[in-house]
């Protein structure tokens, strides 16, 4: 799978669980799913957001907002970070 359309799929599945309101634990726990099967085909800027949004299961500090995460998925399914 090409970097461009992995980056399209993982931003189409984070806004489905935005459109789902998913949790931040559930957005978080799908964050390191992500990371796990993928973390050798990821660009290092989408590394570092996925990195950044599985942390929000460590504390309300951490948690980025829907609006934000929304910008996040549009960002990576036009494969602009």
């Amino acid at each position: 799978m090409s970097k461009n359309s992995l980056n399209k799929r993982i931003g189409e599945e984070l806004l489905d669980l935005i459109k789902k309101n998913a949790s931040t634990d559930q957005i978080a726990h799908w964050a390191d799913g992500v990371y796990s099967n993928h973390c050798r085909e990821l660009e290092s800027e989408v590394d570092n957001l996925i990195t950044k949004i599985s942390f929000m299961q460590l504390g309300p500090e951490f948690e980025i907002n829907s609006s934000e995460l929304e910008v996040i998925a549009v960002r990576l399914m036009q494969n602009d970070r």
